[in-house]
C-alpha cells in the first residue's frame, strides 16, 4: 500500500506526512556537525580532525547510500556543478604534482574531496520538507550563536581559556580563533533564514529570537563584511521587490530608485576624475605596506594575477597559491573568485559566474528577494574571505537553488495554464 502524501506547505516533492513531522538522528547529528566543524578547541583527535567532522563524514555518507528519492532538478545541476569542480581541482592537482610542486598539498586535496562529501550529503538529505531541513539546520547555528554570545560575554573573565574573546579589539570569536570565521557562519545562517520565511510565508515567533541570535553574534565579531553583506543584500532584495510590485506608489518607488542609482553613479564618476590620483596613491600605499597592512586583501589579488598564467586551464589544485612578501608559505586569496580560478581555472570560474547568473536571473524574474539576499550576502562574503573549504557556503547556494526552484514551480502552479483557456 503506498503512503498518503501530503503537498501542502513549500510545494516540496510529494514526502509522507509522518515524515515532516519529525528528523532522524543522522539528521540532528548532521545539523549540528556542519556548524560544530569550525569549533577549533573542541578537535579531540588533531589538528584538523575531531568528533563534528568524523561525525558529519559518517551522516553524509549515509545519507548519499540510503537516499532514494527523486531528485529536484537544482539538485541534478548542483551535483553536476560539485563535481565539476571536484574534477577541475583533481586536474589542477596533477598539474601542481607534476610541474609545480610548491603548490601541491595533500592536506587541502583531502580537505576538498572531504568538503564536496558533505554538502553532497547535503544534496541528498531529503527528509521532510524543504524548509524543514533549512529551518533545522538554521537552528542549531542559532543556538550555538545564543550560546556563544552569552557565555563568551560573561565566561571570558572566569576562564579566558576557554572562549575566544579579543578584550582589546572587542572581537567576539566563539570557539574559533578568528571572529571572520564566525562572521561568516553567521552570514550563512542570516541567508537561510530569509529562505526560511520566504518559504513558509510569515516570520513566527522562533524565527525572530534565531534570527536575532545570529545577527547579534555578527555584530559582535565587528566584521565589515558581515555588515556590509547584510545590508547590501538586504537593500537589492527590497530593489526587487518593489520592483516586482504593481500600483501607482511602487512606480514612484522605481523611479525614485533609479534616480538615485543615476545620481550615485554620477558622483562616483565625479569623485574618480576628481580624486582618482589619491584613491590611487592610497591603494599603492597600503598594498606596500605604508598602513602596516603589507598582508591586505588587495596585496593577495594582485599578487594572484601573476600567478595565474602558468596554469590557467584547471589550475593549481585547491591550497594557498599566492606568493607574499616575508612569508615563505603560499597564501589564499580571500577572494572566492581568484581562488576558483587559481585553484580550478577558467573551468572552476567560469561554472561558478554562471551558475550565480542563472540564480540571480532567474531570482529576479520569479521575484524571490529572498533568494536575492541569500545569493548576494554569499557573494560579498566569499570576496574577501576564503570559503572554498567551508561546507555551509555551497550548502547555502544550493538551498538558494532549491528555494528558486520550488518558488518557480510554485508561481507556475499558481498560474492558469493557457491550456484550460
Amino acid at each position: 500500500m503506498e503512503a498518503r502524501w501530503d503537498t501542502s506547505g513549500t510545494g516540496d516533492p510529494k514526502v509522507p506526512a509522518r515524515a515532516r513531522q519529525r528528523h532522524t538522528f543522522a539528521a540532528h547529528v548532521f545539523s549540528a556537525s556542519v556548524t560544530g566543524i569550525l569549533l577549533k578547541q573542541l578537535r579531540f583527535i588533531g589538528e584538523s580532525i575531531g568528533a563534528f567532522e568524523i561525525a558529519a563524514l559518517g551522516c553524509a555518507l549515509y545519507f548519499i547510500a540510503s537516499n532514494r528519492r527523486r531528485a529536484l532538478a537544482s539538485d541534478v545541476y548542483f551535483v553536476h556543478f560539485m563535481l565539476l569542480q571536484l574534477g577541475a581541482f583533481c586536474c589542477g592537482a596533477v598539474v601542481s604534482l607534476c610541474f609545480f610542486p610548491e603548490h601541491f598539498s595533500p592536506r587541502e586535496v583531502a580537505a576538498t574531496i572531504y568538503t564536496s562529501i558533505i554538502v553532497l550529503g547535503w544534496v541528498f538529505y531529503t527528509e521532510g520538507e524543504f524548509i524543514d531541513r533549512v529551518r533545522l539546520l538554521r537552528n542549531y547555528l542559532a543556538i550555538y550563536c545564543a550560546a556563544v554570545v552569552l557565555f563568551a560575554t560573561i565566561a571570558y573573565p572566569i576562564a579566558p581559556w576557554l572562549w575566544y574573546f579579543d578584550v582589546y579589539l572587542g572581537r567576539l570569536m566563539g570557539l574559533s580563533d578568528n571572529p571572520n570565521q564566525l562572521a561568516g557562519l553567521c552570514v550563512f545562517g542570516m541567508a537561510m533564514s530569509a529562505i526560511i520565511v520566504d518559504g513558509q510565508r510569515g516570520i513566527r515567533g522562533a524565527d525572530v529570537g534565531a534570527g536575532a541570535a545570529i545577527l547579534i553574534a555578527g555584530l559582535m565579531t565587528h566584521s565589515v563584511t558581515f555588515a556590509l553583506s547584510i545590508a547590501v543584500s538586504a537593500l537589492l532584495a527590497l530593489l526587487v521587490h518593489v520592483w516586482s510590485r504593481d500600483g501607482a506608489a511602487h512606480r514612484f518607488a522605481r523611479q525614485l530608485f533609479s534616480f538615485g542609482i543615476q545620481l550615485a553613479l554620477l558622483g562616483g564618476l565625479l569623485i574618480l576624475v576628481l580624486f582618482g590620483g589619491q584613491i590611487i596613491d592610497a591603494l599603492v600605499y597600503l598594498y606596500q605596506g605604508g598602513s602596516a597592512k603589507g598582508a591586505t586583501r588587495l596585496g593577495y589579488w594582485i599578487a594572484a594575477m601573476g600567478e595565474v598564467a602558468s596554469s590557467p586551464i584547471v589550475g593549481f589544485g585547491p591550497g594557498g597559491h599566492v606568493r607574499v612578501e616575508n612569508s615563505p608559505v603560499l597564501q589564499e586569496a580571500h577572494n572566492v573568485f581568484v581562488e576558483l580560478l587559481l585553484s580550478g581555472g577558467i573551468v572552476s570560474l567560469v561554472a561558478f559566474v554562471m551558475l550565480l547568473t542563472v540564480v540571480l536571473v532567474a531570482s529576479v524574474r520569479y521575484r524571490a528577494p529572498s533568494v536575492v539576499f541569500a545569493v548576494c550576502a554569499l557573494v560579498i562574503l566569499g570576496s574577501f574571505h576564503t570559503v572554498l573549504r567551508h561546507g555551509y557556503y555551497w550548502i547555502a547556494l544550493h538551498a538558494s537553488m532549491t528555494a528558486l526552484f520550488l518558488v518557480s514551480r510554485r508561481d507556475l502552479e499558481a498560474s492558469p495554464s493557457e491550456e484550460s483557456d
